[in-house]
């Protein structure tokens, strides 16, 4: 009877795991967050970050005649929608996306909040130089925490702080360590530095609030994931398609100089974008930042390893402190508490 009773439970937790990985299933949020889904989605942002980085530089030195970076954006966008689109009609559900004019509209604030930051990154990063510029906007993982706390009603410990500090210490160092510097030897800053700054810290203020505000949407309401991803691929095609045509971009050579490791990056690009909503869904942003740091991190050493690339002091140092955030975090770095008569 055992052993009945015990094999029965086994194929319910089965039938209840293999429902988790549903897109759309009504378990995406919960117990979930806390389960193996979280571990492999956050894996696969590391890794999808760490080929982005190895395959972008390599495909666009080698685009062909007529390539427009901007055309990448629109199609790995209409990509993302595709697949997601695919999944709702495999599942029979292919008008969720427009079921609640409400709730669509809603996933356009986030849109327009990405749409924002990437502005202010454009316009800012004129204004700074370089170093001072990736430095900067490192500062949208604290930002991130703060929301999440304020927003989502997290609760972080004080080791946890510790280790956001550590990792925007560690990130920023990372993140330095790849910029040229003048032909001097300096990193010149621009006469408007003050503005400069304002507006990579306003866009680090947009792009937390973005991730935070579309984790709620993700994490308080039924719609399936595949379907805020189509709602969400549709406002940001719509905006990229906008920005293409009013700064002279022809349709006509739309695909012009599209290569096979060109191809490769939009694939990729949209796969990460299925990702990160993925993660944000099952994890949360912080812990987004995390594993786009060590994505660096394995960016960095894939480089040294195997293509010969020399890494700076600094990047090591980064590196350190990277994985002694990631450690802090997750409290293994912490030493647990003795109880009563231990």
């Amino acid at each position: 009877a055992r052993a009945v009773a015990r094999a029965q439970t086994f194929c319910g937790a089965t039938r209840r795991r293999i429902a988790d990985w549903r897109m759309g299933s009504p378990a995406e949020s919960g117990e979930v967050g806390g389960g193996r889904l979280k571990w492999a989605v956050l894996l696969l942002l590391l890794f999808q970050n760490s080929g982005t980085a190895l395959l972008m530089p390599v495909a666009l030195k080698h685009a062909g005649p007529g390539y427009d970076r901007r055309t990448g954006v629109i199609m790995q966008e209409l990509l993302k929608g595709v697949m997601c689109f695919f999944m709702l009609a495999v599942r029979g559900d292919i008008l969720e996306p427009v079921n609640s004019v409400g709730v669509a509209l809603r996933t356009g604030v986030p849109a327009l909040l990405y749409l924002a930051t990437n502005t202010l990154q454009y316009e800012n990063a004129r204004r700074l130089d370089s170093a001072t510029f990736t430095v900067m906007y490192q500062l949208k993982i604290l930002s991130t925490a703060m929301l999440s706390v304020a927003l989502l009603r997290k609760h972080l410990n004080r080791m946890q702080w510790v280790a956001l500090v550590m990792l925007v210490v560690g990130a920023s160092l990372l993140a330095s360590s790849k910029v040229d510097l003048a032909e001097d030897g300096k990193s010149h800053l621009p006469t408007d530095l003050v503005v400069g700054i304002l507006g990579v810290l306003a866009a680090c203020v947009c792009s937390s609030l973005a991730g935070v505000y579309f984790e709620l949407l993700l994490k308080k309401s039924s719609v399936s994931l595949a379907a805020r991803n189509v709602q969400m691929a549709f406002y940001q095609c719509a905006i990229a398609v906008v920005a293409f045509r009013s700064s002279g971009g022809s349709f006509g050579d739309f695909l012009a100089g599209y290569t096979p490791a060109i191809w490769a990056v939009v694939l990729n690009n949209a796969f990460g974008g299925l990702v990160v909503a993925a993660v944000i869904k099952y994890a949360d942003n912080i812990l987004k930042n995390f594993a786009t740091a060590l994505g660096i991190i394995n960016t960095t050493m894939v480089s040294m390893l195997f293509l010969g690339a020399d890494v700076a002091p600094i990047a090591l140092l980064g590196i350190c402190l990277v994985i002694a955030a990631v450690l802090t975090y997750g409290g293994v770095c912490v030493p647990a508490r003795q109880g009563p008569g231990r």
